[in-house]
């Protein structure tokens, strides 16, 4: 990635060594074929409006998994409905990098991209291309620039919770 300083290198924030997973149901009426498919109608007919805590406008914390094992059953629920639209709307690894990423960060298809995700080194691995994909990450890395970096990695509205906590673990494996 262009940093020499180790002290530069992704750090575990987590203690959890398994894949993390995040459903950004929000996110899944981009990623869920809705907008994307040809036969759309046929989609909505079937699965529109009956699946809310899975696939949403809108996320509210109110339909969040409160468990991992919650999380796995509503990825599971969605997989059923569309398996590679659920693997792009869910964040995967120890980093939450999206499953709709996967072609950016060379993987033929999400289920490669999935498949990375069940191992620590395979989600550093993501980690990684991720930055290598994103020029501006790489930037913010290289000058130090955590708020830049928060804003590229988290979104602008988690920059003060992020930023901080970014400079924090620098500063402390820098000694």
């Amino acid at each position: 990635m262009g940093c020499r300083d180790r002290r530069a290198r992704p750090q575990r924030h987590r203690r959890d060594p398994l894949p993390g997973r995040h459903d950004r149901r929000h996110l899944g009426r981009r990623h869920d074929g809705l907008h994307r498919r040809r036969h759309d109608h046929q989609h909505r007919a079937a699965h529109g409006g009956r699946h809310p805590h899975i696939s949403r406008q809108q996320w509210t914390p109110s339909v969040a998994a409160k468990t991992r094992l919650e999380a796995w059953a509503q990825f599971d629920e969605a997989s059923a409905l569309d398996e590679r639209a659920a693997i792009q709307a869910t964040s995967w690894g120890l980093f939450q990098i999206m499953g709709f990423h996967y072609h950016a960060l060379g993987f033929p298809t999400p289920y490669e991209f999935k498949a990375a995700a069940f191992t620590e080194a395979g989600q550093l691995d993501l980690f990684v291309r991720f930055i290598l994909a994103n020029r501006p990450l790489q930037d913010a890395l290289q000058r130090k620039d955590w708020h830049a970096f928060a804003a590229g990695y988290n979104g602008p509205a988690a920059v003060d919770v992020y930023a901080p906590k970014i400079a924090a673990a620098y500063e402390r494996h820098a000694r």
